[in-house]
């Protein structure tokens, strides 16, 4: 295989520490407030729910959870190749296994079943090999314009190099998008050799023995960028995020099959039919454009390109929109029960449990939250934040975590808007005041972890992590946070 590889760079470790800049936006949470709307005492208990999340409220945590599970990102597409130990350099996009050289490595592979055919009076007989999917462990940038949300001006700049660093988020006051950049890479298709004997029937003194390895050139793309758009509604109050296809930049595809002879003709058929199996069965690329990705020698790259970049973009988007609705905007009934519930954790393991916590209340959050009734009200446009320009451009979500967070104006100052009735039906009318408790809990702010604060600020936990701390002790039947929780010792200060 005559492949000429960019010389690889490592990318070393970014200029700037982003967990320093942590606590600058720590304490960005979201401004709720509620109403309670009833029109007479014997209606049912309708409360107006009104939550404004700024950006680094779910945004910080979103970068974090990126920065920690990025390692193991290529996992997430379950037919890639994946070092067991990822050794793998800081920004490198982590997938496969390094070749020899140090400079390719292998992230997916074809296995090819033994081949038996005839040519006139010749039979033919292919021994089993492996097509391998390699790219450069170097990555290849492209140059794009955004409409920037720190500038409020379309910006041209050169994508990272690194990897799961180019995540962007935009709210238009109806929707939000998060848009997930893949770095391009070199890729190659390259053939185990394969040994190839043929037999003449007719004089079977004549017999040939071959090696066939199809000499493939190598292929590229610069950035792949996949956006997932989340909307609400009264009807639908959530859409799981469904990625759209691939905006696939700088895609150069080398002519598929080179110059070959009959034989070897033949063998390159049964390749294909076999690789176009195997990419259905796992699921890898499908649909009408199949056979043509695999006739013009695109689905290598592609690989990458399309099915990793959608499985990486998917798994960022649901994240997303699950820190928001932990730590901000509930958008179903699932939502706004889970942050009641973290509200009833967070008074029932207050460490002087003074705020309210009594038996009313332990029993109406043991068992009366799955009664309570949920409508989403449609976002309307907030003119404020219209008029600030919020809806102008996206973001980048490491941008916050910058040696100069404070310049990013929209970390505090642009929000996700959301609107929710809430109904208690008639049989739990005696639990208004538990649940006004609950609710008040909601708008307590930085108050609200008051009593963790301290040691929220020493392990460098944020909300979110908090509230799956929450969930962890739970499920194992505990009602009290220890040191070890937090990750510190009994005698470590608080």
């Amino acid at each position: 295989m005559k492949l000429i590889w960019l010389a690889f760079i490592s990318l070393g470790a970014h200029a700037y520490d982003r967990e320093n800049n942590f606590q600058y936006v720590r304490h960005v949470l979201p401004d709720v407030s509620w109403e309670h709307t009833t029109p007479s005492p014997e209606a049912m208990q309708k409360y107006t729910l009104n939550v404004k999340t700024p950006y680094g409220a779910w945004v910080l945590p979103l970068s974090r959870w990126v920065e920690q599970n990025k390692l193991r990102a290529c996992t997430w597409s379950e037919h890639l190749i994946v070092d067991p130990q990822f050794r793998y350099y800081d920004g490198e996009i982590p997938c496969g296994m390094a070749g020899p050289d140090g400079l390719t490595k292998t992230v997916y592979q074809v296995h090819l079943s033994a081949v038996q055919f005839a040519i006139g009076d010749w039979d033919y007989t292919v021994t089993p090999g492996v097509a391998n999917v390699m790219i450069s462990r170097q990555s290849l940038s492209a140059y794009v314009t955004d409409l920037d949300l720190n500038t409020l001006s379309a910006v041209t700049a050169e994508s990272s190099l690194s990897f799961a660093d180019d995540i962007r988020v935009q709210n238009d006051g109806t929707s939000l998008t998060v848009c997930t950049g893949l770095p391009g890479v070199q890729v190659a298709l390259a053939f185990t050799p394969r040994t190839v004997h043929g037999q003449n029937r007719t004089n079977l003194r004549l017999q040939e023995t071959r090696s066939y390895a199809p000499d493939m050139q190598p292929s590229q793309y610069l950035l792949s960028t996949v956006c997932n758009s989340v909307t609400w509604n009264q009807k639908t109050p959530l859409l799981i995020p469904m990625s759209a296809d691939p905006n696939i930049s700088g895609l150069s595809v080398t002519p598929a099959k080179p110059p070959m002879d009959l034989v070897e003709e033949q063998i390159y058929e049964f390749d294909q039919a076999q690789i176009k199996k195997q990419l259905s069965d796992d699921a890898m690329l499908a649909g009408e454009k199949l056979d043509q990705e695999i006739g013009d020698g695109s689905w290598a790259p592609l690989i990458m390109a399309d099915k990793f970049a959608t499985d990486l973009s998917n798994q960022i988007s649901r994240q997303a929109v699950e820190i928001l609705q932990r730590v901000g905007n509930p958008l179903s009934l699932a939502a706004i029960q889970t942050q009641l519930t973290d509200r009833c954790r967070m008074l029932e393991m207050s460490p002087t449990k003074d705020k309210g916590w009594n038996d009313a209340l332990h029993d109406f959050c043991q068992d009366y939250l799955t009664q309570i009734q949920f409508v989403a009200v449609p976002l309307p446009l907030d003119p404020s934040e219209q008029a600030r320009g919020c809806y102008a451009g996206s973001a980048n979500i490491f941008e916050m975590l910058t040696p100069e967070p404070k310049r990013h104006w929209w970390i505090r100052h642009c929000s996700i808007t959301n609107r929710t009735e809430l109904t208690l039906p008639q049989e739990l009318k005696t639990n208004t005041r538990q649940f006004e408790t609950l609710l008040g809990n909601l708008i307590y702010g930085p108050n609200a972890y008051s009593a963790w604060d301290l040691k929220m600020r020493s392990a460098n936990v944020d909300v979110f992590q908090f509230w799956k701390m929450l969930d962890a002790i739970k499920d194992h039947n505990r009602s009290e946070i220890t040191d070890l929780d937090w990750g510190v010792s009994s005698s470590s200060p608080p």
